[in-house]
């Protein structure tokens, strides 16, 4: 036999009482909100030698999604098969307008390693 449970527990010493609803009462739904987070990490950084696009994808073939300007400093995010590109991501807002923690290709020619790094990204 199923009973409905409606429980009443009463809270003397904090002059509260905490009500359970019965088993027939609708569950509200819970509303949900999106934080923005920061997280540091340790990094790879390297930098553009010269004005370079950043790609889509690991080739010329794939849209460029804007430039790094000489000296703007990136975080080594991996590379393809040949490692003749490199996935990066933004340490800095570039020099022509990509915003920091843009993830991109460049190709590795264009790019010369400076140090390890800590670093904040968006999450």
């Amino acid at each position: 036999m199923r009973k409905a449970i409606n429980l009443t527990i009463a809270i003397a010493a904090l002059g509260a009482a905490l009500i359970m609803p019965s088993a027939s009462a609708s569950a509200a739904t819970p509303s949900r909100t999106t934080v923005a987070h920061t997280a540091y990490v340790d990094c790879d950084e390297y930098w553009a030698t010269t004005v370079v696009k950043v790609r889509t994808g690991p080739s010329t073939g794939y849209t460029a999604i804007g430039q790094l300007g000489k000296h703007n400093t990136v975080d080594w995010v991996g590379e393809n098969s040949s490692g003749s590109w490199t996935k990066v991501r933004l340490l800095q807002k570039s020099t022509y307008g990509l915003p920091k923690s843009t993830v991109g290709w460049v190709s590795s020619a264009y790019l010369a390693y400076i140090s390890p790094c800590y670093t904040s990204i968006d999450v």
